[in-house]
């Protein structure tokens, strides 16, 4: 991730930035720099990279930067305890997904508090159920329950593009988008949590990010 940004700041400016990438891992494995591979790459890597572009200026002052979340945030709040294992039997790669997916929306939070540019768009947004090779790998009965129902990729992309095409204004507090609507990002009140938990949410990515560095 920090060879990409450094290639990413010699080909030019940003101008969208997407984090799309997730993977629901139900064993526990873990990344070259020994963390755990699931945290790694749904919500530190992005933390890493985003935080990146911005700090090189590669990020252009009128970026888009959308977070790929999902659903399932819905079920869980942000337990920053729970975001990453450090066993086999502290893994649980369903509920860590959930929870990293909700950690998304307090990025969101995060960059759009501190971006130094009126201009710049930060939204969070989950593209519905979409028939991925994720969903067909790590969640096989779900998918054989509900395929008739289930996304192809282009309409669960549908909202990206509108978003990196049209650049809504921003919505405070966060919202999440769905379908081109800016919706609630809390569909039950257990999820809610005090202001106190993003900040520690930050501390740890901000940790963790020093130690890829230094690794």
């Amino acid at each position: 991730v920090a060879d990409l940004a450094r290639r990413l700041k010699q080909a030019g400016t940003v101008d969208v930035l997407v984090n799309n990438v997730g993977v629901m891992l139900h064993d526990f494995t873990t990344n070259s720099q020994n963390m755990d591979s699931q945290y790694a790459t749904n919500l530190l890597n992005q933390f890493v990279l985003t935080e990146a572009l911005i700090d090189s200026g590669t990020l252009a002052a009128d970026a888009a930067v959308i977070q790929v979340a999902s659903g399932g945030m819905y079920m869980a709040p942000l337990v920053v305890e729970k975001l990453s294992a450090d066993s086999q039997a502290s893994h649980d790669g369903t509920q860590a997904y959930a929870i990293q997916k909700r950690a998304q929306v307090a990025l969101t939070e995060f960059w759009k508090q501190a971006s130094h540019s009126v201009e710049r768009r930060v939204h969070v947004m989950h593209p519905g159920w979409v028939d991925t090779a994720g969903v067909q790998q790590s969640l096989p009965t779900f998918r054989k329950i509900l395929k008739s129902v289930l996304r192809d990729g282009a309409a669960g992309a549908d909202t990206i593009v509108w978003l990196a095409a049209t650049r809504p204004e921003a919505v405070q507090p966060v919202q999440i988008w769905f379908d081109r609507e800016a919706r609630d990002v809390h569909a039950y009140g257990f999820t809610k949590t005090p202001a106190e938990t993003s900040e520690k949410l930050l501390e740890k990515l901000q940790s963790d990010r020093e130690k890829l560095i230094a690794s």
